[in-house]
């Protein structure tokens, strides 16, 4: 008897997806369905997903909730909040990196509220 949960993957690691559920904070090691890779999605960390529990802490993911954002490299979804961390002297600062970073959080909409800690 499989049962349907709804949690957040939070790694992914050879195909295979650790998802913490909602509803008992387990964490459960899930595979995508088949029907993913027809359409051309990849489950990434931070997605919101179904899926259903086959066996203990075992399971498939069914669907994937829509993303509020997304970034490729490293590939992660439904971003809140970003922090960059950068040398101030030595080694001396790479201000490209820095800045492409900056334009990537604003494009991909980060950060909404525009406030800084």
């Amino acid at each position: 008897m499989s049962e349907l949960n709804h949690g957040v993957i939070i790694s992914s690691s050879g195909g295979f997806y650790s998802v913490k559920s909602d509803s008992d904070s387990k964490i459960y090691s899930c595979r995508a369905c088949g029907s993913f890779r027809v359409r051309g999605i990849s489950p990434c960390v931070g997605d919101r997903a179904e899926f259903e529990v086959t066996g203990d802490k075992t399971g498939y993911i069914i669907s994937i909730d829509e993303r509020k954002n997304y970034i490729v490299r490293p590939p992660l979804s439904n971003i809140d909040r970003l922090v960059i961390v950068t040398s101030s002297v030595d080694p001396f600062p790479n201000f490209y990196i820095t800045d492409k970073l900056l334009v990537i959080a604003e494009y991909k909409d980060i950060w909404k509220n525009k406030r800084f800690y």
